[in-house]
């Protein structure tokens, strides 16, 4: 469980992604890349089976760099470790750009599809992740609660037994009364004594309850993560 940085760029300044202006395939983004980026092209090359592939990939690499300096306006970020490297934007006139010269090698675009989605990338208290459908196709929303460790192993290695029954007895509370007030999936074994669990839910359910969960579980951490599902 990572925590989340805020992006540096303004938001007012990004473009969201639409079918009408992109005929490439479009895949919602996880965040705004490297906290600056907000859009990540995919190239998918294929490669001389006679010749090095490091080789090619290098000329490609050069190719973009000298495509970077000549053309596009604002700063990049690559990625070139495997037959798909990816290149990252921090403006969408430098995407449009890329689209253009390298449109035949080009896989997929990654970015703010909605402007809930842009939202959210930006949001400080929740994350979001790019999926085909739905936790159990049903739950738009994933959270990932913990109690944060108290415990430290002694001189002797022995583990505090007794906090981890404490720190599992307020988990289970919340679980508890998340699933008395909304509609919950929880893990089979989620009573167990445990520190951490994730549980999924509607985020809109979550959200009406949500004030009223940190003021009764201070204690415990919340990793709420929505679903970002493309049409």
């Amino acid at each position: 469980m990572t925590r989340k940085t805020t992006p540096t760029i303004s938001q007012s300044s990004i473009k969201l992604l639409s079918k009408k202006a992109i005929s490439h395939k479009i895949l919602p983004s996880n965040s705004v890349y490297y906290r600056k980026y907000p859009y990540k092209v995919v190239f998918n090359l294929e490669f001389d089976s006679k010749r090095k592939w490091y080789e090619q990939m290098r000329e490609f690499e050069l190719d973009l760099l000298g495509f970077a300096d000549d053309v596009l306006t604002g700063p990049i970020r690559k990625y070139m470790l495997s037959q798909t490297p990816g290149l990252f934007l921090s403006n969408y006139k430098d995407l449009n750009a890329t689209l253009a010269v390298y449109d035949s090698v080009i896989s997929h675009v990654c970015g703010p599809i909605s402007n809930e989605h842009l939202n959210l990338l930006f949001s400080p208290n929740f994350m979001c992740e790019a999926k085909q459908r739905l936790w159990y196709n049903m739950y738009d929303c994933k959270v990932e609660t913990w109690v944060p460790l108290k415990y430290r192993p002694n001189s002797l290695g022995y583990v505090n037994t007794a906090q981890i029954e404490e720190d599992s007895g307020t988990l289970n509370d919340l679980v508890s009364y998340l699933k008395e007030n909304i509609n919950v999936h929880v893990p089979r074994y989620w009573t167990t004594p445990r520190y951490c669990t994730t549980v999924y839910c509607n985020f809109e359910d979550l959200l009406n309850i949500l004030p009223f969960v940190k003021m009764a579980y201070p204690q415990n951490k919340l990793y709420i993560t929505k679903a970002m599902v493309k049409d």
